[in-house]
Formats: structure tokens, sequence, C-alpha cells
């Protein structure tokens, strides 16, 4: 009885945190109306340049948007035709307008998807079981999407709602989640950061990404290529410092001072001043770990320093 106050508590507290949001009644914003304006199932809001939808499962709803970012890398594309012409991110809500999860095609993210990353870290947690929900809710969504009718021209955005299947995984859901509280206590451990890689030259060099859990929110990085959840794990690590790196002023412009990847110039290799997906996936674990790395133009991001080979969770020198 107790703790099914406890949660009843905990939940009345964060509705009242987002009593003015999304989910409210009444009128709202048509690219991410009210749960009782969309129909059950999977919503298509908006199909210029972009995807944006939603998906409503009984009362209640999450809400998507894709974005095509910078050109992908000819290094990459060259490797892997597969690839789309641009990095693609994607950035999933709740029904209270609350991010949690994002894909990262590149180095950057839309300075609104950044200040929402930022103010995640001070917000409190939502209920584990029903985050697990908003998962399931995501992972029906994927599937939906797949046969879902779409203009040609908006392949690599279908592809990205699709794929995001793959970073999903059965310990999220509301099963396994249910079965941890139960038996431990409390839900899957959070701020823990992940490696996933895979040889884009046959012994001569490797791609990685990272896959993160902070502060709420799931981010599945690309570094430019193939996206963390479609690689190998390589290993994991956690701490307390918790850091995204995002540019806390909402500015994507300048030095990028707290962006989660480099923000120099992108070098095969990553000598000469420059960075490669490696020197990113270094920066993100290490903000993880151990919190603030520094300006995102130096150390790891520009240095002489030639990595061909992906790192492991517990670098410290690049």
């Amino acid at each position: 009885m107790m703790k099914q106050l406890g949660r009843a508590m905990f939940l009345g507290a964060v509705g009242v945190v987002m009593a003015c949001s999304v989910g409210c009644g009444g009128s709202s914003d048509p690219e991410r109306p009210a749960v009782k304006e969309l129909k059950e199932g999977l919503n298509i809001l908006k199909t210029d340049n972009a995807i944006v939808g939603a998906f409503r499962k009984g009362d209640h709803a999450i809400y998507f948007e894709t974005r095509a970012g910078e050109k992908t890398l000819d290094v990459y594309r060259n490797l892997d035709p597969s690839l789309p012409e641009q990095e693609m991110d994607m950035r999933v809500m709740d029904e209270n307008g609350r991010t949690f999860y994002i894909q990262k095609g590149g180095d950057t993210l839309p300075e609104a998807w950044d200040k929402e990353l930022v103010a995640e870290e001070s917000r409190p947690r939502v209920d584990p079981i029903v985050r697990a929900e908003q998962f399931e809710m995501l992972k029906e969504a994927t599937a939906a999407m797949e046969v879902a009718d779409l203009p040609v021209v908006l392949k690599a955005h279908k592809a990205t709602v699709v794929g995001t299947k793959l970073a999903i995984r059965d310990d999220m859901l509301r099963p396994a989640v249910e079965k941890a509280v139960k038996e431990v206590g409390y839900a899957p451990a959070n701020n823990s950061i992940e490696i996933h890689g895979k040889w884009i030259i046959w012994l001569v060099a490797e791609h990685t990404a990272t896959w993160s859990q902070v502060n709420g929110v799931t981010v599945n990085s690309c570094n430019h290529g193939n996206c963390a959840s479609s690689m190998s794990h390589w290993c994991t690590t956690s701490g307390a410092g918790g850091a995204r790196y995002y540019e806390t002023s909402g500015s994507n412009s300048g030095s990028f001072a707290n962006s989660s990847n480099c923000t120099t110039n992108y070098n095969w290799n990553s000598t000469g001043g420059g960075h490669n997906c490696h020197d990113d996936s270094v920066r993100a674990v290490w903000g993880v770990k151990y919190g603030a790395q520094g300006a995102s133009n130096a150390g790891v991001c520009n240095n002489g320093a030639s990595h061909w080979y992906g790192p492991g969770c517990n670098e410290t020198s690049w």
C-alpha cells in the first residue's frame, strides 16, 4: 500500500509540474495536437521535408519528428551506400512534451532539442513504468511506420523512424521494468553509456558511436555514419558526471562549448586539428563518467593523434 501511495504521489507531482503541457485538453499546436484529437494508432501530421507524427494508444500518446542534417560524409557512404545522403536526427516526446528519445546523426542538434535536453537535467524523473509504456508505444509506432504509404522523398525519414526499433531493448519495456522494480526496488540503471562499433575497412579502420541513457533521455548517436543501435556492442560504463555537453545557452553558434560531439572539422584519422567518430565517442563517454571535459574544439577534438581504431570505455587520454 505504501509503495502504491508513493508512486501515486510521484505521478501527481509530475502531473502538477506539467499541468499546462501538450497533454492538456482544448486547442493545441497543430503539429502536436492533444491526445483526444488523435486517432488510434499512427498519425502522420506533417510530411514537408520531414515526418512529424504521433502514435496513440488508448488515452495516451507519443509524438515524434525527424530532421535531415548535414550531408553524410562520402567516406562513409562510399563504404556503405545504404546510409542516407544526409545525417538523420529524430526526437520523440511523451504527451507532456518531454523528450525521452533522440537519434543524433552528426555533431549538433536543433536549438529547441538542445534546450529540452538541458531542461531534463533538473526535471523530476518520470515513473519508470510509465516510461516503459511509452517505449512500447514507440516500438509499435515503428512497426506501423514500416507499412505506411509516404512520399518517396521521405524515404530516409521513414527509415529513421522504422530503424528506431533497434534502439529499444527488451529491458526498456514494461514486463522487464515491472519485474526489476518488484525484485530489486528500482528500474534499470540510468546515467550509463555504451560504445558500439564495426569494421568499415577490415583490419584497417573502424566506426564507433554511443548509446546512452542520461537524465531520463535515451540518445542513439551515429557519429556521421551508422548509428550505435545498428552495430555491435563493445562496452558499457556509467558514472555520476551526467554531462550531455549540450549548449546551456541553447545556441548552436560560436564554439559549441557544451556540444556532446567535437565541433572541429571532420578528418578521417582525426589528425591535423580535426576529429573523427572515435573522438566523438571518447568525449561522450567522458561526459557521462566524469562531467564536463572542456570546449568541443580542444582536447581530443583537436590534437595530432591518429585514431583509426575505436576506443574502449576506460579511455581517459586519446
